[in-house]
């Protein structure tokens, strides 16, 4: 199976099998994203506006997969909306550089689940799902992959996708 050939059956999932399969393959990035945070300097940060100090919730993306595995796909509004609001202000510190990774694959595995929440509130975008595809394989796949690495990478995905 070719990217292309992946990426289509992948747009072809339902919502709910979508997000599953997303979570499945987001799983690996929790053990990332737990050993970065685990050190507590880069839990910390200071709003550089208003000079607050700040802890990262590293049970965040725990909840956020959790939350999608116990829903069987989409959670629910109320659910997605509370995640969305957790994420907010880590979310913000990051896009205004006061919440900086200094391990480019922790970063990406954050993202990554992040952007799962994201596409689950907006299930339709194509683009914001494969962005999470992407993320993981950044945050977890070899320094400088090869084609041959994602695809290999990509068919052991899609082997686990559940079928109809």
């Amino acid at each position: 199976m070719t990217a292309f050939e992946i990426r289509q059956a992948f747009e072809a999932l339902d919502p709910a099998s979508r997000a599953c399969t997303l979570a499945s393959l987001c799983e690996p990035c929790l053990q990332s994203i737990r050993q970065y945070f685990g050190n507590t300097p880069n839990r910390e940060y200071r709003d550089s506006i208003v000079g607050i100090r700040h802890v990262v919730d590293v049970e965040l993306p725990v909840r956020a997969l959790s939350a999608i595995r116990s829903a069987g796909g989409v959670p629910s509004k109320p659910v997605l909306d509370s995640l969305l609001a957790d994420y907010q202000e880590p979310m913000t510190a990051h896009q205004d550089a006061d919440l900086r990774f200094s391990d480019v694959r922790a970063e990406y595995a954050y993202l990554a689940v992040y952007n799962l929440v994201r596409s689950c509130r907006d299930p339709l975008d194509n683009d914001l799902a494969w962005l999470v595809v992407r993320q993981v394989l950044s945050a977890l796949g070899p320094d400088e992959p090869t084609q041959e690495d994602v695809e290999e990478i990509l068919d052991r995905w899609a082997a686990a996708w559940p079928t109809a």
